[in-house]
């Protein structure tokens, strides 16, 4: 991506979050805006709310989804240029900003909302940044996990990678403190556990609500099936 693209997918992701933020400001409670953000992170809004949010038309919806290609391998992976307009294309970009928000400094990413995919450490960042503005106590933990890897593309030789496995890695998810309650939030495992339980119907189910406010602030359900062997799905070259 050259200068001027960079500068465009930075806009039209800044006027997205805008226009998310301005969406859970005019909900009630603290409680309320910070899990209208959530619900919109992990695809849970109205069609019509998302929509309107990512002021697109219909065709155009895109969900949120965990970026995979950024997991750590013995050979990186290759990102690939999706749309985020009709005629504009973007990879996701891993660069943080400063942003000050009431007297502090959050982290934003420039491609996460044009796109809809990030990173663990990408949502993390960008909850908090949302917390600051709804004045909500909120916490980055940064931890080993297992997390799922649900990658499906190719390496930066062109070979086809397909991956199904759980695997131990940097972690990073929030805790936010409302009304001296404490919550645990997980955007990333939330959307990859859907990966990972569609791709993995034979194993033992677990509950997502452990990643989305739930008050159980250690649970990894990851880390409890991690010796789970997912099965090796072929690989048909083109």
């Amino acid at each position: 991506m050259n200068f001027f693209e960079m500068a465009e997918v930075y806009a039209f992701n800044n006027a997205r979050r805008e226009r998310l933020l301005n969406k859970a400001k005019a909900q009630g409670s603290k409680l309320e805006q910070i899990r209208f953000v959530v619900d919109y992170f992990l695809n849970n809004l109205p069609v019509s709310e998302i929509l309107e949010i990512d002021c697109v038309d219909p065709t155009y919806l895109k969900l949120f989804e965990y970026d995979y290609s950024f997991i750590d391998d013995s050979i990186p992976r290759k990102q690939t240029f999706e749309f985020y307009t009709p005629n504009k294309m973007a990879i996701t970009l891993h660069q943080a900003d400063n942003d000050k928000r009431n007297g502090k400094i959050a982290k934003i990413y420039p491609t996460i909302f044009a796109l809809k995919k990030g990173t663990c450490k990408m949502f993390a960042n960008e909850i908090k940044r949302f917390a600051m503005d709804f004045d909500i106590d909120c916490e980055i933990i940064e931890e080993p996990a297992y997390c799922y890897d649900g990658f499906c593309g190719t390496n930066i030789k062109n070979q086809p990678v397909e991956k199904n496995n759980l695997c131990l890695m940097h972690h990073y998810y929030n805790i936010i403190k409302i009304d001296g309650k404490e919550y645990k939030i997980d955007i990333a495992n939330f959307l990859s556990a859907l990966d990972y339980l569609k791709n993995n119907p034979e194993t033992k189910p677990f509950s997502i609500e452990d990643f989305y406010f739930s008050p159980d602030l250690e649970s990894n359900p990851f880390n409890e099936i991690k010796n789970f062997v997912c099965p090796v799905r072929a690989i048909v070259p083109d």
